[in-house]
């Protein structure tokens, strides 16, 4: 079995910083995030349910939805399901992306 903080990694780098990523890469100078080469991302906060087991080698489907992108400030719904369809867990997290201090 997965152990939950597992589980709750994977739904934060995927469906909250690839997510962060595709936005600032892919978005408008208006939403006050510029993306280089000295940006990271952190984790702020999470909220997570757990519905099912994640067995070992067992496949994962995380889907996220963008609540709030502003300022490099992310809020985001992310769900992971099984193979078979079924809600694994699902939770809210939030983040920000940073810049390094050169």
């Amino acid at each position: 079995m997965t152990p939950g903080v597992i589980i709750t990694e994977i739904m934060a780098q995927i469906g909250l910083v690839v997510l962060g990523i595709h936005l600032m890469v892919t978005g408008t100078q208006h939403e006050g995030a510029v993306m280089d080469e000295g940006s990271f991302p952190l984790l702020t906060s999470t909220n997570v349910e757990f519905f099912k087991m994640v067995l070992p080698e067992e496949k994962v489907i995380v889907s996220s939805k963008k609540q709030f992108f502003r300022f490099g400030k992310l809020k985001c719904a992310v769900e992971m399901h099984n193979e078979a369809g079924e809600l694994v867990a699902r939770g809210i997290f939030s983040g920000i992306i940073k810049n390094a201090v050169k």
